[in-house]
């Protein structure tokens, strides 16, 4: 794939770039709240370095504020693998979640996909779609290509 810099404080998706680039830009920083839910333990949130707890479940203080934009890294992802998902019902009936079969396909297949990957769900095509690491850049640098 494309180079994998790794030397940033932190790395966000190209679909989570555009907000902080703003907030860097305008010199309010931005800070990384991690996660108190533990249905989801490595969720993080992005407000600006000004604000406060912005949700329920983020950790009182955060977890990092970062004050320059060279400090933020931007990746883009290439999709290696597509494939349709079963769903059912969670145990209350108010959420969807993959069945026992599907889940266990969905990390054998990121894990395949190798260092890196992530996946995203189709919600169109009831796919899940594994993406790995092509390239990253410095925030200044995909600001400057968008």
């Amino acid at each position: 794939m494309g180079e994998i810099k790794t030397d940033y404080k932190i790395t966000l998706s190209e679909s989570q770039a555009s907000r902080p680039a703003e907030w860097l830009a305008a010199g309010r920083g931005m800070a990384v709240w991690g996660s108190l839910n533990l249905s989801e333990p490595g969720r993080q949130a992005f407000t600006p370095g000004d604000w406060s707890k912005p949700y329920w479940w983020t950790t009182n203080e955060p977890i990092m504020i970062v004050t320059e934009p060279a400090e933020v890294g931007v990746v883009t992802y290439t999709e290696v693998k597509r494939r349709h998902v079963a769903l059912r019902r969670g145990a209350q009936g108010l959420t969807v979640k993959l069945t026992d079969a599907s889940a266990r396909w969905l990390h054998k297949a990121v894990e395949k996909a190798g260092a890196g990957a992530v996946y995203q769900f189709d919600y169109g095509t009831q796919e899940a779609v594994i993406l790995v690491p092509a390239k990253t850049v410095s925030l200044a640098e995909w600001q400057q290509r968008e």
